[in-house]
């Protein structure tokens, strides 16, 4: 049992290696190697792919991840809401939202709510992102900061001030 933990161990540090040198083909190597699988191990694949560019593969990633009957935590929603950030997704987006809302995770973690916010407004859907905002347990600067830049690169300055003053308002800014 021991040496299954530290294969396991040593496992996912050469993930993490291999990710963060972008030698994502050799991380995938060591996953598949992986006499038994988890959530980790992926979540750090899936975030070497974004991290060097490949945000579609990601998506695969996640996809093959719960297709192997594996259940995404907090951080693996983050990232992929990041991928779906990143190439305007707004359909795999909103699925997500839905799953981390029917899981009751919103109210858990902040973080969530920070990469929801940040995926709606860049991809244009203000009034979703606002929303969003509008329901989260504790707001914070980064997700106030998210919703005024959608509005501001949106071209609607005059919204960005008025969240802006909210901001002030909760004591934020």
């Amino acid at each position: 049992m021991k040496a299954l933990i530290s294969y396991y161990s040593v496992s996912i540090s050469l993930i993490s290696m291999y990710a963060n040198c972008g030698s994502l083909s050799e991380a995938w190597d060591v996953l598949r190697m992986l006499p038994v699988q988890d959530i980790a191990p992926w979540t750090r694949l899936i975030q070497g792919y974004i991290e060097y560019g490949s945000a579609h593969e990601a998506l695969k990633c996640f996809e093959q991840m719960q297709g192997n009957g594996l259940s995404p935590n907090s951080v693996t929603f983050i990232c992929i809401l990041n991928a779906c950030r990143i190439i305007k997704d707004v359909d795999k987006g909103k699925q997500i939202h839905e799953e981390v809302l029917s899981r009751g995770l919103l109210e858990k973690d902040i973080g969530l709510g920070f990469a929801l916010v940040d995926m709606y407004a860049n991809c244009g859907l203000l009034a979703k992102a606002q929303e969003v905002i509008d329901v989260l347990p504790i707001r914070t600067e980064a997700s106030w900061s998210a919703l005024i830049a959608g509005y501001a690169e949106w071209g609607k300055g005059h919204e960005a001030i008025k969240y802006y003053e909210w901001m002030q308002i909760e004591g934020l800014a």
